[in-house]
């Protein structure tokens, strides 16, 4: 419900105002911490392990309140249609001067039909894998949200599951530090 909300108000506002967007430098593993920690409680309560792998040393620019928007997204979707004892993972990789982040599981994965609408208001609703409702919007603000970040957001998916790749400029960032990633077990448990 929260997530609905959330997305209901940031697409209404951005229909209403415009998109308001501050890109910023970023370190994305502290950036994303509380994301791990909300997705903490929804992975337990499916017995899905949820492995996160993410250079400490990652500088993204972007806006971070639309980038969690996106990110959110894309792991309540991969709960969602990820069976019992299933797994998820999100990993992040420095190609020349872009990101690449990737939100994968082994759920169900996205019928060929829906394929072609998945980023549109064509796209429909589905029930999760515990009959779990959304709204079909999500994934639009993921494409519109990404895009104005001048990023991109794109899929593959079949019957063994699904990986999102979402692409936005980035750097090494020139820290000292022995972390050079973090497990989600090493970062929340």
């Amino acid at each position: 419900t929260q997530e609905l909300l959330t997305n209901l108000l940031h697409w209404s506002k951005s229909k209403l105002d415009g998109i308001e967007m501050k890109l910023t430098e970023i370190n994305l593993l502290k950036e994303l911490k509380n994301t791990f920690d909300i997705f903490k409680t929804q992975c337990n309560q499916k017995n899905i392990s949820f492995k996160i792998v993410i250079d400490h040393h990652i500088i993204v620019f972007a806006d971070k309140d639309l980038l969690q928007l996106v990110i959110r997204n894309l792991l309540n979707n991969a709960v969602k249609f990820t069976l019992n004892g299933g797994f998820i993972s999100l990993s992040a990789e420095l190609n020349q001067q872009d990101c690449t982040i990737v939100v994968k599981d082994n759920g169900i994965g996205i019928p060929e039909k829906s394929k072609n609408d998945i980023f549109t208001l064509k796209a429909e609703s589905t029930f999760g894998t515990n009959q779990e409702n959304g709204t079909g919007l999500g994934l639009m603000l993921c494409k519109e949200y990404i895009e104005i970040q001048k990023g991109k957001i794109w899929f593959d998916s079949d019957d063994s599951g699904t990986t999102f790749y979402v692409s936005i400029p980035g750097k090494k960032a020139n820290l000292e530090s022995k972390i050079t990633s973090v497990t989600l077990d090493e970062a929340l448990f």
